[in-house]
């Protein structure tokens, strides 16, 4: 009590006198103070130190100022249990903001779930022709924290500590241990940086009108002024005294799957680019559908899709794939339902039953070539019978599959027994639970990513495990009775099912369960945009939904006001992380244009995706819908959407003439002067059309200008030429700077369109340039051909992406002899590898001859021998090789992944090609620490042990 009467000024007065004065410490020597003796002084200066900015950051994502108390003190309460175990503490400031900021991401997430408890807060703002991006506080500046966090360390600190924490670059600088004109030169690539990112998404008019304006960034980032009561409380909370109960409760959330020191921004950005494109939509066609394992399970009406076929093949080309389904033990079953499965949205499904000795004749489209990405997995069949789990097989139109496919059903797992319930606690009745797909280890035994799951995996959580589509495929579902309650059987033991639950009153939603008895998992899911808590369920579990809201309206064309009949929408509730959908929440537009979109949860505001069919001119768009109506009433929001300029082409090899297989993209440039007139254009969602058999394209495309660039699928084709002229190319960055960022070396080819108003339909025929190719026989030690490989190098664009080879023989394209690459050939299962440096003048077939791959092992120390932890070692530049005649990258640090050091300072690298030099450095983080070793060969079958190795501490130089 005596302590809140003083006030600040005898605060201060303890700054100097309690313990010794601590005004004067800097981060590091004031964690060891409170680690070690839980200094309560050198705490409260802490918090004092750092709290202005915390407090800044919570009120940028957070309007509720109960909230934001919550999170500024369960981030402090996270520093108290962390303390000991921070390194690099001398910038605790950017640790701080990384806490503070993901912190209040999850506590609005939570916010918005919480339907009718709690009241909206506030009307959002529909978006503005003129402006297209946020403008307020509370849509730009969560924007503008969120790529903070994005930086690389080495960029975010800095900003961090001078446009957050306000420090001078004298200040900052002695606080990193670098120079002042280091710290400067990083600050300004770090804006520069930040601008870029901001741009892209929209935040135009206030953020970076300010950054541009270095001397001005403080203004919008100025640091909270905390009070004094909000620092004393959050100091007895770190002494022991009692918490904001919400605050404990985020506190225990957070630390459950924290792993601060090891965040791996490129990793997870690249995660979950991949997680983005396995989604797929697999859509039914004609003919019945798999009759159901249980009697509550209710079968799926035919889709009416005979005209569709998949994109990569013609009308009417089939092949034929004969096949038998067997049981777990080898014996052949009849009646089991087979049905073909692809990646490519509205495909046929193809549909076959097996007769009495268990086989099966079903016919499949056949795709334009033997492409790698289409042939290496898809397409699937899958099999199903009563009282077993479903069989599959990948790629059943590789030419060096069998000629007859094996599909061998599995054990049934424990049932999966469920119940749905509404907020209130009352059965929902008549609820769908439908089986959407299944995620699955390659071994059928989930034992090792349990595990994994449970001590707190980082990144994507469901890395390593494969991910099988059903949705309109099979139908496998079953419907609630009056007491909420549904079983569901046909998955198989040891797999997570993913079920989408739809139902009266209540929001669509999705759930995972585990098909093995097993207690249920509950983990925070760093692959997501924002990361969020998930749960795997036990077989037997309960589902609460959110009530739904309903939005409907009628789609028009913005002049004439004529209706748009032929509009796929898709829907969820509104996130300004990006245009992400919700599944199984979608409808089409009808004659009349009206919609209806069923299954979403109350939110204040939810995003629309409007896809138009083809032949229909107008782009890709998304639009911002406000809940407006009251309680659960309806939400009506009509739309109209302007007509653009039809751009058709045909992309072909440049040598040969034939048809490329792949897809075009159409990106107007920033400044476009027509943007403005097209409401609802996205960064996020690209204006894309497959390439058909005769590699036709149509895009739409806006007024003025912007380019069209292809993609190959068939990854034969070098990265396009000739655009260097074409105002707007960074040559620097290789990159276009259009509404989106545009690398150019990941296209095949690459053309500028500059469009009048009054133009009618434009052509643009674009041709990509396939290099060389050579053909490549792999045999064993025993010079005896082997396949089941896996290559990388096989391609220009992706280099150490590895593509699995089941065949002996194979061709390598896009050869060039101006970009020479390494082919490395290995087969994982028996340990053997091989390489050859094309030079791109090869004349084949070469002959790789495998041998036992060579393994290193070391230890990493500091400068008294002792083990250092939470580090990882990558080749020099990450996948750079410099001297690609004798050098190559190391295994496992291909995108800059890093190889994971242990605990006791050890390593293992293993997949290492003999002869060859490998080099790397050591990091924690982005931050290295110099070279770890250079130039280190191995002999075939050799584990070689380095030993002891010191790493060096990082060298301050001049950027």
């Amino acid at each position: 009590m005596a302590r809140a009467v003083l006030g600040t000024t005898f605060e201060h007065l303890r700054y100097i006198f309690g313990s010794g004065s601590v005004a004067g410490l800097g981060d590091r020597e004031l964690l060891v103070r409170y680690s070690s003796s839980k200094d309560e002084v050198a705490f409260e200066a802490l918090v004092n130190r750092h709290g202005p900015m915390v407090l800044a950051t919570c009120r940028a994502v957070l309007r509720n100022e109960h909230d934001v108390e919550d999170v500024f003190q369960a981030t402090f309460l996270i520093l108290t249990r962390k303390a000991g175990s921070i390194r690099g503490s001398d910038a605790l400031g950017g640790w701080l903001h990384r806490v503070a900021y993901r912190a209040s991401v999850k506590t609005s997430v939570e916010a918005m779930r919480r339907s009718r408890k709690e009241a909206m807060v506030s009307a959002m703002t529909p978006p503005d022709a003129s402006h297209p991006g946020p403008e307020t506080d509370h849509d730009w500046k969560p924007i503008m924290h969120e790529e903070i966090g994005r930086l690389p360390e080495g960029q975010r600190l800095p900003v961090v500590l001078c446009d957050l924490e306000g420090l001078t670059y004298e200040q900052a600088a002695e606080q990193l241990g670098w120079t002042v004109p280091t710290l400067r030169c990083r600050l300004a690539k770090a804006r520069q940086r930040l601008r870029g990112r901001l741009a892209r998404r929209g935040v135009t008019a206030l953020g970076v009108g300010i950054l541009l304006d270095p001397q001005n960034a403080s203004a919008v980032t100025t640091p909270a002024i905390v009070p004094p009561a909000l620092v004393q409380a959050t100091v007895n909370a770190a002494m022991g005294g009692s918490a904001l109960s919400g605050a404990i409760l985020l506190t225990e959330t957070l630390l459950k799957g924290m792993l601060m020191t090891k965040i791996r921004m490129v990793s997870t950005a690249m995660m979950v680019v991949l997680a983005l494109t396995v989604v797929a939509c697999l859509i039914a066609a004609d003919g019945s559908p798999l009759e159901s394992p249980k009697p509550a399970m209710k079968p799926k009406a035919p889709a009416q899709t005979a005209k569709e076929v998949p994109t990569d093949s013609k009308p009417n080309e089939t092949v034929e794939i004969r096949g038998i389904v067997v049981t777990p033990d080898g014996r052949p079953i009849s009646g089991a339902a087979v049905r073909g499965a692809f990646v490519i949205r509205k495909a046929v499904t193809p549909q076959a039953t097996s007769g009495p000795d268990g086989r099966f004749t079903i016919q499949m489209p056949k795709p334009g070539r033997d492409i790698h990405g289409y042939m290496a997995k898809y397409p699937w069949i899958i099999a199903a019978a009563p009282g077993f789990g479903i069989g599959w097989a990948e790629g059943v139109l590789r030419a060096d599959r069998p000629a007859e496919q094996m599909l061998k059903l599995v054990h049934e797992g424990p049932p999966i027994e469920g119940r749905v319930i509404d907020l209130e606690g009352r059965p929902v009745a008549k609820a769908r639970v439908k089986l959407s797909r299944i995620l699955f280890d390659e071994k059928d035994d989930l034992t090792g990513w349990i595990a994994r799951a449970r001590n707190g995996a980082e990144g994507n959580l469901w890395q390593g495990l494969g991910n099988l589509t059903l949705e309109q495929v099979l139908a496998i579902e079953a419907v609630t009775g009056p007491d909420g309650r549904f079983e569901l059987t046909g998955v198989g033991r040891d797999r997570i099912a993913g079920l989408l639950i739809t139902g009266p009153g209540i929001a669509t939603t999705a759930v995972h369960v585990l098909s093995r008895a097993e207690p249920e998992l509950r983990m925070t899911e760093r692959g997501m945009i924002p990361p969020g808590p998930l749960i795997v369920h036990a077989p037997k579990f309960q589902v609460a939904p959110s009530p739904t809201k309903r939005v409907e309206g009628i789609a028009r064309d913005k002049d004439s006001g004529v209706p748009i009949a032929g509009l796929e929408i898709r829907a969820a509730v509104f996130d300004n992380h990006g245009p992400f959908q919700a599944e199984g929440i979608e409808a089409t537009t009808d004659a009349q244009g009206r919609y209806r979109l069923e299954g979403l949860p109350k939110a204040a505001a939810y995003r629309l995706i409007i896809k138009p069919g083809k032949g229909l001119p107008y782009l890709m768009t998304t639009m911002k819908a406000l809940a407006d109506s009251p309680g659960f009433d309806p939400i009506a929001f009509d739309f109209r959407l302007k007509r653009g300029i039809f751009v058709r082409g045909k992309v072909t090899d440049k040598i040969s003439g034939q048809p490329v297989v792949g897809w075009a993209n159409y990106y107007p440039f920033a400044d476009n002067p027509h943007l403005s007139d097209y409401d609802g254009l996205s960064p996020g969602l690209e204006q894309s059309a497959d390439l058909d058999p005769e590699g036709r394209y149509e895009l739409v495309a806006l007024p003025g200008r912007g380019l069209v660039a292809v993609r190959d699928e068939e990854s034969r084709f070098l990265p396009a030429e000739g655009y260097e002229g074409i105002k707007g190319y960074d040559s620097k960055a290789q990159a276009f700077r259009a509404t989106r960022y545009v690398p150019a070396r990941s296209y095949a080819a690459i053309a500028e369109i500059d469009l009048t108003p009054d133009a009618g339909d434009a052509i643009r025929n674009l041709e990509a340039d396939p290099g060389g190719s050579v053909a490549i026989e792999v045999v064993g030690p025993d010079s005896q051909p082997i396949g089941g490989t896996k290559v990388k190098g096989m391609t220009e664009m992706f280099a150490t992406s590895p593509f699995p080879q089941e065949s002996a023989r194979f061709e390598i394209h896009a050869l060039d002899s101006k970009r020479p690459r390494r082919a490395v050939v290995s087969h994982d299962s028996h340990k053997l590898i091989g390489s050859v440096f094309l030079k791109g003048d090869e004349a084949g077939p070469i002959v790789i001859k495998l041998q036992p791959w060579g393994t290193l092992t070391g230890r990493i120390v500091d400068d008294e021998g002792n083990p250092r932890k939470a580090m990882f070692i990558a080749s020099p530049n990450g996948s750079e090789n410099k001297h690609p005649e004798t050098d190559d990258i190391l295994p496992g640090s291909d995108w800059n992944s890093g190889i994971r050091v242990g605990d006791d300072g050890r390593f293992l690298v293993v997949g290492l090609v003999p002869g060859l030099h490998y080099s790397a450095v050591s990091r924690t983080g982005f931050e290295a620490f110099g070279d770890l070793f250079k130039d280190v060969i191995v002999a075939p079958g050799e584990t070689k042990d380095l030993g002891d190795l010191e790493v060096q501490p990082p060298k301050k130089q001049e950027d």
